[in-house]
């Protein structure tokens, strides 16, 4: 009879080992398989927000007014000051750029010339200035998205150049910017099952 009772206190013993295992082996599945998922989402997330940024800038590069009138300040130095910043300001370029904030909620749209010089821009006291950000894989007639500082913060940015109808030649570049912080809310919002 103590035989038997050490045997079944080893089977015990044997089957809370075999139930602990089989916990710890359950609890690491789902980890793992969360954070997979969590991977997958955030990649493809990312590549939704890549693919409406770009649209978006292409929608505005491609726009007849957009091209008739950065034609205007194509390839010229512009010198910032107040009659320019007026005429930008009020102009029908500043006038897209707003619409499609508006209406997209993205961040930002800027539109510059070749030079980089920004004929749209959110913020009024920045028309005329240059653009912080490298433009020039734009400016030569290159598409590009990437993850980016600028002056409104951490964004993806999509550059895009506007080429003038019937030729290659570019005459400027609209660089339209999503932000992070819409980024992650999406992201955690995509999480919570």
């Amino acid at each position: 009879s103590f035989s038997m009772a050490r045997r079944g206190r080893i089977d015990l013993r044997l089957a809370t080992q075999v139930l602990v295992l089989q916990l710890i082996v359950v609890t690491l599945t789902l980890i793992i398989a969360f954070g997979l998922f969590a991977l997958f989402n955030r990649h493809r997330l990312d590549m939704e927000y890549h693919v409406h940024a770009l649209d978006i800038a292409r929608v505005v590069a491609a726009a007849p007014t957009v091209i008739n009138s950065i034609a205007r300040y194509d390839d010229a130095a512009l010198t910032p000051s107040p009659a320019l910043v007026d005429e930008l300001a009020d102009g029908p370029l500043q006038s897209v750029a707003t619409r499609v904030e508006t209406r997209t909620h993205v961040q930002f749209v800027v539109i510059a010339n070749t030079r980089g010089a920004r004929l749209a821009d959110p913020e009024r006291d920045r028309l005329g200035q240059h653009v912080l950000s490298d433009i020039s894989q734009a400016a030569a007639g290159q598409e590009g998205v990437f993850h980016d500082s600028t002056v409104f913060g951490r964004a993806i940015v999509a550059k895009v150049p506007v080429i003038q109808t019937g030729t290659n030649h570019v005459v400027g570049v609209v660089i339209v910017g999503i932000s992070t912080h819409a980024f992650d809310a999406q992201f955690s919002k995509n999480l919570r099952v």
